[in-house]
């Protein structure tokens, strides 16, 4: 997933270089951002991380993915 933000970082900053970034913030305030996930998306990010072996248990990994969401929402997003 955060490879997948990166991309979405580097397309912000294109978007400004391309249309101006008064422009590009009034695209980014009034679009529309969907995030999909599969449950299994998840549970293999998770069993496949050095997070678990970092004493994660699956609840608190899942929260940790929702405020990292919510954190790059509010840095980038909400400008």
């Amino acid at each position: 997933m955060s490879g997948q933000l990166d991309l979405f970082k580097d397309y912000i900053v294109r978007l400004k270089g391309l249309v101006g970034e008064d422009r590009a913030n009034f695209i980014l305030a009034n679009s529309l951002f969907l995030v999909v996930l599969g449950s299994n998306d998840i549970s293999n990010t998770y069993y496949l991380s050095h997070l678990r072996q970092a004493q994660y248990d699956f609840p608190t990994y899942s929260d940790l993915l929702v405020n990292s969401a919510l954190n790059f929402y509010q840095v980038h997003i909400c400008l």
